[in-house]
């Protein structure tokens, strides 16, 4: 995709974006269709066990479902492969019992499940939704939980999102 070319018109001349390396400033380059030029070195801080180079790889999108056989019910998402480093933008969980019931979503890093968000009470289909940016590397994967589903009632998981591959 070519990226459009914006021309000054008076009311507002195009800006230059700008990229630090903690000392000075450098104008951020683009090739010639418009997109930027970039030597990914590190992704800093978010994650400190992530400290690698990785560049885009593909969109990511996965829904799965879990029937209950009874009582709390959990669901999963595709675990991390090795080479990779997904990115969750947005997570959806969701239930299809009658009785409201409590909805968490949790974060698997390759050896314990971690509360990362919960709701009280949902109806049936009334997800519990959040946007953010979860870093999962080779292993990690997100998990939706209903607490107290009926027999034969589902779970549901859905999550968007950028694959990595680790350079």
């Amino acid at each position: 995709m070519v990226q459009p070319k914006i021309e000054g018109t008076g009311h507002g001349i195009p800006r230059m974006t700008y990229g630090s390396d903690g000392t000075d400033h450098y104008e951020v380059a683009v090739d010639s269709d418009g997109h930027v030029k970039a030597d990914i070195q590190t992704y800093p801080g978010r994650n400190a066990y992530l400290n690698i180079p990785f560049a885009y790889n593909d969109h990511y999108a996965e829904s799965q479902e879990a029937t209950s056989p009874d009582g709390a019910q959990f669901v999963n998402t595709t675990a991390v492969p090795a080479g990779e480093v997904w990115v969750v933008t947005s997570v959806c969980v969701s239930h299809d019992d009658a009785t409201a019931r409590r909805l968490g979503l949790e974060f698997y890093d390759g050896a314990s499940h971690h509360l990362v968000a919960g709701v009280a009470s949902a109806a049936a289909n009334d997800p519990l939704n959040r946007q953010g940016m979860f870093v999962l590397k080779a292993g990690d994967r997100m998990r939706g939980r209903a607490y107290g589903l009926a027999t034969g009632k589902k779970v549901y998981i859905a999550v968007v999102g950028h694959k990595m591959k680790v350079a």
